[in-house]
């Protein structure tokens, strides 16, 4: 079964992008001189709490919906039509480029699952001197 993990997280906000507007009464500019050590927090959790959210959150959601489906996918409004796949090596990820080579069996499952007796050719990764 694939995994779903975060590699190289970079959240970066420039505190000048968020405006806070302090106004009222003296005590309002009094709270006003301190608006840099207000910005500075702010962006420290909002940072932190992206990044975690980026890093565990949304990965071990993700890996969770992965072990729960254990390779088997119900095809959406459909019955008894699934999709049996699984991805025998890790997926490239680049710049450029995701590529995942993925095995898939689509089946009814009042008939029974059966693979095909015929082999077929595997389809190419992305190919650099192709513009696609």
């Amino acid at each position: 079964m694939p995994a779903v993990d975060a590699v190289d997280v970079l959240v970066d906000i420039n505190r000048n992008d968020i405006d806070i507007k302090i106004w009222g009464n003296i005590w309002s500019d009094f709270a006003a001189a301190f608006e840099i050590f207000f910005k500075s927090t702010v962006v420290g959790l909002i940072q932190d709490t992206v990044k975690d959210t980026l890093e565990a959150t949304i990965p071990n959601a993700l890996n969770a919906e992965l072990v729960a489906m254990n390779g088997d996918l119900l095809i959406p409004d459909t019955q008894h039509w699934h999709l049996d796949w699984s991805t025998p090596e890790a997926a490239i990820v680049t710049e450029t480029a995701f590529e995942l080579g993925a095995k898939g069996i689509m089946y009814d499952d009042l008939v029974g699952e059966s693979e095909w007796s015929t082999a077929f050719v595997d389809m190419p990764y992305k190919d650099t001197t192709e513009t696609a």
